[in-house]
């Protein structure tokens, strides 16, 4: 009796059905805006250092919160000041990942681009103004405050560098620094006159190096000529050479002539 009722091979078990495996959805984090398929927001990074944009003016939110000026709150002060205004920005801006976000940002992805509220910043007014207003000119950038110029990640790395925080505030015609630097880098300088001039640079320079390592000058390779330059001061007049050396690092008088006579064949 059992065999006649011995389910036939290849039939189908009795219950339940097996179901098939849902398919996996996986969230992805919401790109944003990316500058890399926007040329205006690749622009605009590229121009601004700030973090973020269109909240409230800091100075309406020094006057709403302390009732005084913003260059007269203290570092306590100032630093509510700027979680206020971080709290009512509409937008991030990611300048390592080249992106801008909504400050609302869903963080997942939509239809596999922005989610909706980043979507929603080419609607926003203060946003479309920011990519398309124009950075300031070059010779202008020096009336911005150093948090109009630098990015505020870095702005401690400028005010800890011994040095660096002069030379961009004092970017004024006086500052012959930047002047000499910058016509440097336009490619002046190139005459033999110069040439001398740019020797007893290197060598000064060098001089202060060797200076903090606790190293005199012995051994030292004068540049070709600065050294041909102090070889004929030291053979026209040993009095004015010695004037020479009260300034400038050079060899000795003896030496000094010596290597010119060997420059000069």
């Amino acid at each position: 009796m059992s065999s006649i009722f011995k389910r036939p091979e290849g039939t189908l078990t009795q219950g339940p059905q097996a179901k098939a495996p849902k398919k996996q959805v996986h969230d992805f984090a919401c790109p944003g805006l990316c500058g890399d398929l926007d040329p205006h927001v690749r622009r605009y990074l590229q121009r601004t250092p700030h973090s973020g944009g269109g909240g409230k003016k800091k100075e309406g939110l020094s006057q709403k919160y302390f009732k005084v000026s913003l260059t007269e709150l203290t570092d306590q002060q100032r630093k509510k000041v700027d979680a206020a205004y971080d709290r009512s920005r509409h937008w991030i801006n990611d300048h390592q990942r080249g992106l801008v976000r909504s400050a609302r940002c869903l963080q997942k992805e939509f239809n596999g681009g922005p989610c909706i509220t980043c979507l929603a910043l080419r609607h926003n007014g203060a946003f479309t103004n920011a990519l398309a207003r124009d950075g300031a000119e070059p010779d202008r950038q020096k009336y911005n405050t150093m948090e109009n110029r630098v990015a505020p990640d870095l702005q401690h790395l400028v005010y800890n560098v011994k040095g660096l925080q002069g030379l961009i505030d004092e970017v004024g015609d006086g500052n012959v620094v930047m002047r000499f630097a910058q016509q440097f880098a336009d490619g002046s300088f190139q005459t033999d006159g110069d040439r001398v001039f740019m020797g007893l640079l290197e060598v000064m320079v060098m001089k202060e190096d060797r200076r903090k390592q606790g190293l005199g000058l012995q051994n030292f390779r004068y540049p070709d000529r600065y050294d041909e330059f102090a070889g004929r001061i030291a053979m026209l007049s040993p009095r004015v050479f010695k004037e020479f050396q009260r300034h400038f690092p050079g060899r000795s008088l003896r030496s000094q002539r010596y290597a010119y006579e060997s420059l000069c064949g």
